[in-house]
């Protein structure tokens, strides 16, 4: 399997994060409130299955590395609140560095 496949691989199974309200509304909140709401995050993250919790934290390594593209917002000033979040979920998994 090639990187390319393990990517594209990768995205389909974070597709359905997508659809998982709590979570999208979490990290929002996140991307504009303070570190109360981080609560709200690890809650949702934390009812997550498994897989979907890995899917959660693959989707946001690919947003951390996105470039800019037309007629998208930019990524690049968001880099480092992505970042942290990607940094406090793994926190929780037992997989940080």
């Amino acid at each position: 399997m090639t990187f390319r496949d393990r990517l594209v691989a990768t995205i389909a199974a974070a597709r359905p994060v997508l659809e998982e309200p709590e979570v999208l509304v979490a990290l929002g909140r996140r991307m504009i409130a303070g570190p109360a709401d981080l609560e709200d995050l690890d809650a949702a993250y934390s009812r997550l299955r498994p897989e979907l919790r890995h899917a959660v934290r693959s989707n946001l390594t690919v947003l951390s590395l996105l470039e800019p593209r037309i007629g998208m917002p930019d990524p690049r000033p968001r880099r480092a609140t992505v970042a942290a979040v990607l940094r406090r979920l793994e926190r929780l998994e037992g997989n940080a560095a």
